[in-house]
């Protein structure tokens, strides 16, 4: 008797069976079940999901009959106290008492645990822990003889990302204790599992565990060592840690055999979708205090912070390092309608000691080609690297600046309250500029159910480093400018210093409608907290009326 929370599998259609691969399956999903239209990511993965899982329920169900088993299959939430009491009922009565349990419900949604909502750590905890209640109340009065609970390594050793699905299996491992003492007739084992080749483990948990150098276990092994644990008797011990590799097998004294199948490195695979959002000044007030041409237009720095949220989303346990190349194509320019934007990202590619990752900000179809307005390659690493040092320039520093701040923002800036982030512009020459900047306030200041409880890098100081570079080519070229491209931004902090930091612009070049150059922002004892290499701003007098229409 199979339970699952995937609907009864159905008879496949004609035109799927012959897809096998990936691509093949989706192309048919396209041509026939959205008949050639136009539909987004995430429908056609939802779609795809499904059609994958009524295949692997049919198959592995067609394997064990062929067995001559005789296998049901019943659609059921395992914490759904009333249908599974419902189910088992019907099963005794065709079948007789039930006289083993094997638990291995369980579910993923990795996020660190600042970022990781409640509702999120109750899906994962509740459907390990609950369900298991569920089932052995369920069975209270059946005899059991055997009770196998797929607990997990990342009981005993963590994983980050992961508190929520460590916790619940440390309780399954504690309840299994407790079970053993109360059941003397029945072979109860909570099975902490290292990672399989298949199943739950995601690409980014296969980069964690090929980090700490833990192998995968080949599915055949791992049903195995399951079998030959359930052989024991009262004195085999109820914990017990199986793994392929000999980190796991050594200490634990696993029964499993060693496999030298080990993770592949990361390949370059198509953009998929992260999240999509509707964007208006009602959900993104922030919007309204960045004004351009009589319209709210989405900060260049806002968007990158996106980037950064992209990048990490599928790969919790890493951090922000950077962003590469990050090129403005098309800004989002909102009119009285919502706008709606969707994030894409790439699987994560190992090189070296750093992990790069495809970003991209979409938003529809135009001309029957996408709309990308933001694109870059994100850097991401385990351990953020040192720092380097910085010594400013004197010449920078030669000249102190003359106009108020509030000066700045009535006749140059076009910038709300909410964006008017400089502080003091401590010096300002034909070499660069130094700038206290303000550290932005919590993202649900700023918007609506915001995509995080923080910020990964900081989108006002960023904007505010753009907004020293308007103020500088309006004092030493007399015109305004827009962010366009940056070649390189690096990040040495986990955050940025709630009291702000300090902004230098060093001018590397300008010619008649543009200006290079490089931004370095440091915390108050004058450590160097992250660096933009390579900023582009397009300069022109046309954009005056822009900002002030």
């Amino acid at each position: 008797v199979l339970l699952g929370r995937s609907p009864l599998p159905r008879p496949e259609p004609e035109w799927l069976a012959s897809a096998e691969d990936e691509a093949a399956v989706r192309k048919a999903i396209l041509k026939n079940e959205f008949s050639g239209n136009h539909v987004s990511p995430m429908q056609l993965q939802e779609t795809f999901r499904k059609c994958m899982a009524n295949r692997e329920i049919t198959r592995n169900l067609d394997q064990l009959k062929m067995t001559g088993a005789t296998v049901l299959y019943y659609s059921a939430d395992v914490r759904d106290a009333e249908r599974m009491n419902s189910v088992l009922d019907e099963v005794r009565s065709a079948h007789g008492p039930v006289k083993a349990i094997i638990h291995g419900a369980g579910m993923l949604e990795d996020r660190l645990i600042i970022d990781k909502t409640p509702e999120q750590f109750e899906r994962v905890f509740d459907t390990k822990v609950k369900g298991l209640s569920v089932l052995l109340e369920a069975t209270k009065h059946d005899d059991l003889r055997y009770i196998v609970l797929f607990s997990s390594v990342s009981a005993r050793m963590g994983n980050k990302g992961q508190v929520d699905y460590a916790m619940a299996n440390e309780v399954l491992n504690k309840v299994a204790q407790q079970e053993c003492v109360m059941r003397p007739n029945c072979r109860v084992t909570s099975i902490n599992w290292g990672p399989w080749d298949g199943g739950m483990v995601s690409p980014a948990l296969k980069r964690e565990f090929e980090r700490k150098g833990i192998e995968l276990i080949p599915e055949d092994q791992g049903a195995s060592c399951m079998l030959y644990e359930m052989m024991g008797d009262k004195s085999c011990p109820v914990e017990i840690v199986i793994g392929a590799g000999s980190a796991i097998g050594a200490w634990s004294g696993s029964r499993g055999e060693r496999t030298e199948d080990s993770p592949q490195p990361l390949g370059k695979d198509k953009l998929s979708l992260t999240f999509k959002r509707e964007l208006d000044v009602d959900r993104y007030p922030i919007l309204g205090a960045h004004i351009l041409g009589g319209r709210p237009v989405v900060p260049f720095a806002l968007m990158t912070e996106w980037l950064g949220h992209g990048a990490l989303h599928e790969n919790p346990g890493l951090f922000l390092h950077g962003l590469d190349d990050i090129r403005l194509l098309s800004g989002i320019k909102l009119t009285d309608e919502k706008k709606l934007v969707r994030l894409l990202a790439g699987k994560a590619r190992k090189k070296g000691a750093v992990y790069e990752v495809d970003v991209e900000i979409r938003n529809g179809m135009k001309d029957g080609k996408e709309v990308i307005h933001l694109r870059a390659k994100a850097i991401l690493t385990d351990t953020l690297a040192q720092a380097p040092l910085f010594s400013m320039s004197e010449d920078i520093t030669s000249q102190a600046y003359f106009r108020s701040i509030d000066e700045v923002y009535e006749k140059i800036l076009f910038h709300g309250i909410e964006l008017r982030g400089i502080k003091e512009i401590l010096s300002c020459s034909s070499c660069g500029m130094v700038a206290k900047v303000s550290s932005a306030p919590s993202p649900e200041k700023w918007m609506a159910d915001p995509l995080r409880s923080n910020w990964i890098g900081d989108p006002l100081v960023l904007d505010s480093a753009f907004q020293m570079a308007i103020i500088w080519c309006f004092e030493e070229k007399g015109v305004v400018s827009l962010p366009g491209y940056g070649a390189s931004y690096r990040q040495y902090q986990n955050r940025f210093p709630s009291e702000g930091v300090t902004a230098v612009l060093e001018i590397r070049e300008t010619a008649e409608h543009k200006m290079k150059g490089d931004f370095t922002f440091l915390d108050p004892d004058n450590n160097v907290v992250a660096q933009l290499i390579g900023y582009e701003a397009v300069m022109d007098a046309s954009l005056f009326k822009a900002f002030k229409p």
